[in-house]
Order: structure tokens, then C-alpha cells, then sequence
């Protein structure tokens, strides 16, 4: 899959909505039998993934302050595992394999940490360029502000590399026919499940970069 910035690309649009969809299903799922008695397996499920990244946010920011900023990580984390995830499924593909999805994505969060700091600073916020001060905030200038853009493309980037290459080893296992010979199946399990480790890491490294650096933009 390419990168298009003037293309419409029909089916990555359909994989992108049944990523949302598959999202809100899992969320509803996890959370329809909700109960303030003995939670059951979904509901413990989904609580620890509130409760875990909500110690990793109030660890770096108010979230008294911004109680929907962790809804907006634990959304982010479910819907990145969903569309990494999707790739392994017959037939479907990830939309996180395309770069025009992680870069969507990744300039969501550069200006949503444009958005907190200016927020927390006003105009004093660029301060962060001229850091540190004096004269070597100067020479600084230009790497802080190449530093500030660079981060929309490595979170991209490396979303992208990660989850694309995952599905290119799935489909050469199952395009050589592996499966149907002897350690074939065992090859391919075994790769199955070191690409759905993957999955999941990379769907919390895209989201505690998230946390991190709007959790910088308040700080500067």
C-alpha cells in the first residue's frame, strides 16, 4: 500500500470503519454487563486497561483536570489493537499497514499536543525552542523545532513498518503453503503469535507516546 495524498482509496476506507466498528463492538461488549458486584472477565478486562493506563497519565499529567483525555487514550490503545489485529484475519487487512492511516493518526496527536500547550502557555509555549536559555538556546533553535516535527513521522513510521511487515510474513507463510507441511503449522503458529505480541506493543507504544508528549507540551 502506498502513500497518496490526493487518491481516495475506497478499501482502505471500508478496513478503516470496520476497525471503528469492531472497536465500538469490543467496547460495548466489554462493558454491557457492567456491574458494581464480582466483575466478570470482560469487565475485569476492561478495567485493568482503564486502571493501568490511568496510573501511567496521572503519573505525567492532571487528569482531574482532563478526566476525558484517559477515555481518549484507552480509545486509542483499543482501536489500534482492533486494527492491528484485523490484518490477521482472512480476507481483511489492517488499516495501520497503510501509511495514510499512522500518518492521519500521528498528526492528530501533534496537534492535539499543540493543543494542551497552547493551552497550559499561550504563545509562551514556543519558548520550548529556545531551549535551553541564553545563547545556546539559539543554536538549539532549529533542532528543537526539526525535534518537534519529527515526531509525527517516527510515530508513523514506525506504526506503519511494524504492522506492514507483520502481514507480509503472513502472507508469504500462507502464500508458500507452510501450513501443510511437516513444521509448517508450527512455523506459522509461532509466528502468528510473535505478530500479535507485536500488535499489542505497538498499539501501547503509539498510545503512552501520545501521553508523553502532550504530557511535555503542559510541562514546557
Amino acid at each position: 500500500m502506498t502513500f497518496s495524498l490526493t487518491g481516495f482509496d475506497w478499501h482502505l476506507a471500508i478496513y478503516v470503519w470496520v476497525s471503528v466498528v469492531l472497536t465500538a463492538l469490543v467496547a460495548w461488549s466489554m462493558t454491557r454487563r457492567a456491574t458494581a458486584g464480582v466483575p466478570g472477565l470482560a469487565q475485569s478486562l476492561i478495567e485493568f486497561v482503564f486502571e493501568f493506563i490511568g496510573d501511567l497519565a496521572r503519573s505525567s499529567l492532571d487528569l482531574e483536570r482532563d478526566p476525558a483525555f484517559l477515555e481518549l487514550l484507552v480509545m486509542i490503545f483499543l482501536f489500534l489493537v482492533v486494527a492491528n489485529f484485523q490484518g490477521m484475519i482472512p480476507f481483511l487487512h489492517s488499516p495501520t499497514s497503510n501509511l495514510n492511516v499512522t500518518a492521519m493518526m500521528a498528526i492528530s496527536v501533534f496537534f492535539l499536543m499543540w493543543y494542551y500547550g497552547f493551552r497550559a502557555h499561550g504563545v509562551g509555549y514556543f519558548r520550548h525552542w529556545t531551549h535551553p536559555e541564553g545563547p545556546i538556546g539559539k543554536v538549539m533553535l532549529p533542532i528543537n523545532i526539526i525535534e518537534d516535527l519529527s515526531k509525527p513521522l517516527t510515530l508513523a513510521f514506525r506504526l506503519f513498518g511494524n504492522i506492514l511487515v507483520g502481514e507480509i510474513f503472513m502472507g508469504i507463510i500462507a502464500g508458500f503453503g507452510l501450513y501443510y507441511y511437516t513444521g509448517g503449522f508450527v512455523a506459522g503458529f509461532v509466528w502468528w503469535g510473535f505478530t500479535a505480541f507485536v500488535n499489542i506493543v505497538q498499539a501501547f507504544i503509539f498510545m503512552i507516546l501520545t501521553l508523553s508528549y502532550v504530557a511535555q507540551s503542559q510541562s514546557h
